[in-house]
């Protein structure tokens, strides 16, 4: 094959490639509007005016009208049989014992192929095959399932259902969720009138923190929405983008007289999931904080985002590292469920009181901390401890140590301890924190020539993790 003729081949190739990708964007792009419609429509339908019965009908014949699902049920699960929400009989027999208690145990799911006795049990009875459901939690006493999908034969027409279409659902059936309490707690309030008269000044208030709350939340609905669409249009850029926004919140290390700062960061793709943050509490008391998100790309990337987040609103208002992990394990583990944020993390402090200076330090499962001493000895300092948002009544413990003029912390990501080489061996940081710190230098210096025995050890084989490490030398003392 001629150069030329090749260099068409690979042309085409490519041209074909890019084809598929916006193909891709396209299909998604068309989903995600099929469901934005959807969302917007919803106030129009989810109205006092209509009773219950017809709010269900209207909202599944407009879900099949929009979304290209085989059937949709909107029905009030009774011990008696399935019936249609709002309406007065029943229609369908009783959920069997074991799709009541996968129901019980989750509020959404996605099933492609039944495989639990609970999910079997539930794809007999409502005639689904591959189906997407969410429980609507939004009457007292009383459980609604909302359920869309397809049956055995035409399932074969479409492709499996993935983690977006459940988040699509879910989105659907909250918003659904949110404006059938406001539909309700009107009829309750037409209902009760008379009777709470007397409380008029109270009821008024609450209606309208409610409608209030109701109104922040279709905003922020509203928001997400439009950013997904910016994304999405944008994603080689939105990629760029957010690395550049990653580095720009890590941290510029704070000069000092008695501590001298160094650190080293690098993400394994164009974004990462380790973060590190060092502040100066007081003149002379610094606090350093380093976390590893699980994974690493994007989704990594966004839980540090979080992490960080979620820590700089507390690192000055905690007096001591084991206070900033247990303040940010219970943000983060009441705030985002199902384990979204796990991640390893570590905090210590340095400061300077009374001529001397001491470490305090406090770990979530993070790797050990490494203490070179001015003497040339490295050690490790390390206890167990649980993930963060991992239980939210977890607490950390405590290490605390003198430390002298000359000495090294060090707080690293595990992407320096899990690096092999060619042939299967680990990269050994002690070894090389020691070799690049016996001699007096500049402390980023022996980073970066550190960083570069990294990469010579580890090459040709690539880099397996987001890597960071930050270092602070004792200058008094």
């Amino acid at each position: 094959m001629t150069t030329e003729s090749q260099i068409l081949q690979e042309k085409a190739l490519l041209l074909v490639t890019r084809e598929r990708e916006l193909n891709f964007l396209r299909n998604k792009h068309q989903r995600l509007t099929r469901w934005l419609t959807l969302s917007q429509s919803l106030p129009e339908i989810v109205n006092p005016r209509f009773g219950l019965a017809e709010i269900g009908a209207k909202f599944v014949q407009r879900i099949l009208s929009v979304i290209k699902l085989q059937r949709v049920r909107l029905v009030e699960v009774r011990d008696d049989g399935l019936r249609p929400f709002g309406a007065a009989r029943i229609t369908l027999p009783a959920l069997p014992p074991a799709a009541a208690v996968c129901l019980s145990g989750q509020r959404s799911g996605l099933v492609n192929e039944p495989a639990s006795p609970g999910e079997m049990a539930l794809a007999e009875t409502l005639k689904l095959h591959r189906y997407l459901w969410y429980r609507v939690d939004a009457c007292p006493e009383k459980t609604i399932l909302l359920v869309g999908g397809f049956d055995r034969e035409r399932a074969q027409s479409y492709l499996p259902f993935d983690q977006e279409d459940l988040e699509y659902f879910v989105n659907a059936g909250q918003h659904f969720e949110l404006l059938l309490l406001n539909v309700l707690l009107l009829n309750e309030l037409e209902a009760d009138k008379a009777r709470l008269e007397q409380f008029n000044d109270e009821l008024e208030r609450r209606v309208q923190e409610r409608t209030a709350e109701l109104a922040q939340a279709h905003r922020r609905t509203s928001e997400a929405f439009s950013e997904l669409r910016e994304k999405d249009r944008r994603l080689s850029e939105d990629l760029s983008q957010a690395r550049a926004f990653q580095q720009s919140i890590l941290p510029v290390l704070p000069q000092s007289d008695f501590v001298e700062f160094g650190a080293c960061y690098e993400a394994l793709d164009l974004v990462g999931g380790d973060i590190y943050d060092v502040a100066a509490i007081a003149p002379e008391h610094f606090r350093v904080f380093v976390a590893d998100a699980t994974g690493h790309g994007v989704q990594a990337s966004l839980r540090t985002i979080v992490v960080k987040s979620e820590y700089d609103q507390i690192k000055h208002l905690c007096t001591s590292p084991e206070a900033v992990l247990g303040q940010l394990n219970e943000r983060l583990t009441r705030t985002y469920a199902d384990n979204e944020m796990l991640s390893t993390g570590c905090c210590f402090d340095i400061r300077l009181s009374g001529g001397e200076v001491t470490l305090r330090y406090s770990n979530a499962a993070h790797p050990p901390l490494l203490l070179r001493s001015s003497s040339g000895v490295t050690d490790e300092i390390y206890h167990r401890s649980s993930f963060l948002a991992l239980d939210p009544e977890m607490t950390f413990r405590v290490e605390e140590r003198l430390l002298s003029r000359g000495d090294v912390v060090i707080a690293y990501s595990d992407g320096f301890s899990e690096q092999s080489d060619p042939v299967g061996h680990f990269f050994d940081l002690r070894e090389a924190v020691e070799r690049q710190l016996a001699t007096p230098r500049p402390l980023q210096e022996a980073l970066a020539d550190l960083q570069g025995d990294f990469d010579r050890f580890r090459t040709p084989q690539p880099q397996g993790d987001d890597l960071t490490l930050v270092a602070a030398r004792i200058g008094v003392g």
